[in-house]
């Protein structure tokens, strides 16, 4: 059935094909071209270090495929729930939050979440359980010793 009197006088299926067959020439005809301006961009990207300890060039593309990964999702969901804070607040012996991801990969060896999906499910159950205990006690007040001493001196004769 077509779609009125004119130039186009086709219908929706016909004009779908003839859009891929001309989208595919276009792709074919500048294939190198594409991939050569694609290269070239990824040659003179810098390189990203993301919080998760993954790397990625700075393209829209890669950077998107980056925080799709489920490395990154987990570490979104680690800081949304604030694990490490929470690390740093409940757990004695832990001041940075270097030593909370240390504790943190303990924790996760030790209920033997190996990857990402694991760990990422495991989390819940493990904020859970850091509410739970106790704030740990602040370190002591330095108390400031002041020792007077009176000497008594003698005088000889």
């Amino acid at each position: 059935m077509g779609r009125g009197p004119g130039k186009n006088n086709l219908s929706d299926d016909e004009l779908k094909k003839k859009k891929a067959e001309r989208d595919s020439k276009f792709y074919h005809a500048h294939r190198e071209e594409s991939k050569e301006k694609y290269q070239l961009a990824k040659k003179n990207a810098q390189t990203i270090t993301c919080g998760c300890g993954a790397t990625y060039k700075d393209i829209p593309q890669l950077k998107n495929s980056h925080f799709s990964t489920q490395r990154h999702s987990c570490y979104d969901e680690e800081e949304r729930l604030q694990v490490r804070q929470l690390i740093c607040k409940k757990v004695n012996n832990v001041n940075t939050l270097e030593e909370a991801q240390t504790k943190l990969d303990d924790v996760y060896f030790k209920a033997k979440r190996y990857n990402y999906a694991q760990k990422e499910g495991y989390l819940p159950k493990l904020v859970t359980r850091l509410n739970k205990m106790e704030d740990k006690a602040p370190p002591p007040k330095k108390v400031k010793l002041v020792i007077k001493r009176k000497l008594n001196i003698i005088k000889e004769e």
